[in-house]
Parts: C-alpha cells; structure tokens; sequence
C-alpha cells in the first residue's frame, strides 16, 4: 500500500517515480524494483550502481 502512495505522490507532483543506474537523483534512499535492495546516497552528484544484490538497474526513492 505504501508503494501505491508514493507512486501516487509522485505522479502528482509531476516527478517520474524510477531511477535508472548512472542518474544523479539526489541525496537519499532508493529501493531496487526487482528485488527491494535499499542503496543511499549522500550527495547530490551520486551516481545510481547497479543494485549490488540482483544487478538490475532501476529504483524507487523512498520518500
């Protein structure tokens, strides 16, 4: 439920709610889509790795 919530969030605000690795989307935390690996960043200029656990390439931030 709380996904839907910030999907909805989100898409209200006019922000696109995914990630792809290499974006540089700000301080936080970001969830990987495939297997929910958290991956924080702690500067604006971090770049998004692969997620280290499933090696997928998108995610959700945790808001």
């Amino acid at each position: 439920m709380q996904d839907l919530k910030s999907l909805k969030f989100f898409l209200e605000e006019g922000r696109d709610p995914m990630y792809a690795k290499d974006e540089k989307p700000g301080e936080g935390t970001y969830i990987c889509t495939m297997c929910y690996s958290e991956i924080i960043l702690k500067s604006n200029s971090d770049r998004l790795p692969r997620c280290p656990d499933c090696n997928a390439t998108f995610y959700n931030e945790v808001i």
